[in-house]
């Protein structure tokens, strides 16, 4: 599978452009690994580097809640608004879940053997997935009070950086590694059913199109940003 166009776009060529905000936010503090928007609250929810993580109002530009959730750095977070949780992982390599109305821990779980980087929430399926430094994706089904684990995935070389959902259809996710490959995967599948390489280093990040077309953005550590189109039924 080739990316679009002849080169890959690189960000540094590029012409720049300001962006006007209607909002201007600045935060004091530790440094920010993630952020995460509610969809129905004015809330942002920051993982913090120190293992910490804080809940903004946005509107009113004041921290409302604080959730000390680990001794050591935290690399990703997000909201399951249908449950009213916040969910954290990060270097310690556990996954925890909050209730971000009362604070209240909901679980803390460990299967992952290194640091976790990533996670993903897939609504529709009620699904959660993690990837991590041990080379590994893991997907899991919530439960009312836990996760139960689903598959676990091995077919990356290196730390797997990012995961991310498609939008268009549920049951597929993508993966970005240091090994210098995306991988697309099925949610109820074991394997892998495509594999992406056009980097010449590690990718670090990738997005799925959310139109009509079946396109995919990926950005690694040999400076360049990736346009693909992958035309396949998964």
């Amino acid at each position: 599978m080739n990316p679009i166009g002849d080169q890959a776009f690189d960000p540094d060529t590029s012409t720049k452009k300001r962006i006007y905000t209607k909002k201007k936010f600045k935060h004091h503090g530790e440094k920010v690994k993630k952020v995460c928007l509610h969809s129905k609250e004015p809330w942002m929810l920051t993982s913090l580097y120190n293992g910490n993580a804080q809940l903004f109002n946005y509107e009113t530009q004041t921290l409302e809640k604080t959730f000390e959730v680990s001794k050591d750095r935290l690399r990703s977070g997000l909201f399951i608004e249908n449950r009213n949780w916040a969910v954290f992982t990060g270097d310690d390599k556990k996954i925890r879940a909050f209730n971000y109305n009362t604070q209240e821990k909901i679980f803390e779980i460990e299967e992952h053997s290194d640091f976790v980087r990533d996670l993903l929430y897939i609504e529709k399926l009620d699904t959660l997935v993690s990837c991590s430094d041990d080379h590994s994706i893991i997907t899991f089904k919530i439960q009312a009070r836990s996760l139960q684990k689903i598959n676990h995935l091995k077919e990356h070389k290196h730390f797997v950086m990012c995961v991310a959902g498609n939008p268009k259809e549920s049951q597929v996710f993508a993966s970005a590694s240091l090994d210098g490959t995306l991988k697309l995967w099925n949610v109820n599948s074991t394997n892998s059913h495509m594999t992406l390489s056009g980097h010449k280093s590690g990718v670090n990040c990738v997005a799925f199109f959310s139109g009509d077309r079946a396109l995919l953005l990926s950005g690694g550590d040999d400076k360049s940003v990736i346009l693909w189109n992958y035309q396949v039924k998964i």
